[in-house]
């Protein structure tokens, strides 16, 4: 308890000691903090279930189904993915169903229609008889093409890796010639000397024509364009750039084969197929280098046929 003094009286010395060593309660007191409130212990939950994938069989060496490639315990008529039938499987893990099968089998193993899905209208054994007649129109051409056509292939196969040999040639004429430079000049084998259309311009169906002595089977030809073929005298005269090339055949009939030439000196090989050709005929459809002084030359004409030579 705390003593105060009375007024107009000091405290004594003891009194004033005490106080310095006996704690005096304060005078306005602070309010007590409020704390938590107890509570009582809650309730235990139970525990949630943990969630488990379900453990998938393995069925890698079962049977895949025909529509969509799921594989199948044995045993099953149903696929378990899209529960098509299985009857059209392999119990080997591989598809019999192919293509002659398919077409020749019917749909006895056709796909079933899925959910929501309507199922087509066969007609039954007509529709089959109008596939059938179908299927006869096109293999009749087919088959008649491939006997008429197999020398044709068969020779075109040897043709293209047969050794090649010269066909020379027995005579040779021309439409038009220079005086000078006649058609005998382009099948002598040599390179100086050239056969001239004789007329300036780009000579549009002046054609020069070799014969040979026996039919032949021709398989290439090379033409050197030019009046030479250094390269300061080829461009002199004119050029032929197109050429037609119509082979007579000993039964009378011919083929026409378009050549298109380059502007460069020197020999150019071209294909020229025939057989039993008895004659070659090369019209000038356009030129190169072409003006009124100028004629289309033409330095050399080599044929080429089968080789018969035989290597040990």
């Amino acid at each position: 308890m705390r003593v105060f003094p009375q007024p107009g009286r000091r405290p004594a010395g003891d009194e004033r000691a005490r106080r310095l060593v006996i704690p005096v309660a304060p005078e306005n007191p602070a309010a007590a903090v409020a704390g938590p409130a107890p509570v009582l212990p809650g309730r235990p939950e139970p525990a949630r279930p943990q969630v488990r994938r379900a453990e998938r069989a393995d069925w890698s060496g079962g049977i895949p189904c025909p529509w969509c490639d799921t594989p199948n315990p044995p045993g099953r008529n149903f696929c378990r993915q899209c529960a098509m039938a299985l009857s059209a499987a392999d119990k080997d893990g591989y598809r019999t169903r192919t293509w002659w099968q398919r077409l020749f089998g019917g749909d006895v193993h056709r796909e079933a229609p899925w959910a929501g899905e309507r199922p087509r209208l066969r007609r039954g054994g007509r529709a089959r008889l109008l596939s059938w007649a179908a299927l006869v129109l096109l293999a009749v051409p087919l088959v008649w093409t491939a006997a008429v056509r197999t020398d044709d292939a068969v020779n075109g196969v040897v043709d293209h890796f047969v050794k090649r040999a010269p066909a020379p040639t027995s005579a040779a004429k021309a439409s038009h010639t220079d005086p000078k430079h006649g058609p005998k000049f382009a099948f002598d084998a040599l390179k100086n000397t050239f056969w001239g259309t004789g007329h300036g311009g780009g000579g549009q169906g002046i054609f020069l024509e070799a014969t040979f002595a026996q039919p032949r089977r021709l398989l290439n030809v090379i033409i050197t364009s030019g009046m030479s073929t250094q390269p300061d005298k080829y461009a002199t005269q004119a050029r032929p750039q197109v050429l037609h090339a119509t082979v007579f055949s000993s039964d009378g009939s011919s083929r026409t084969t378009t050549l298109q030439l380059d502007d460069v000196p020197g020999p150019q090989k071209r294909k020229l197929r025939g057989d039993n050709v008895v004659r070659v005929r090369l019209t000038i459809r356009s030129a190169y280098g072409v003006a009124d002084d100028r004629q289309v030359c033409i330095a050399e004409v080599e044929f080429f046929t089968r080789s018969t030579a035989k290597t040990l």
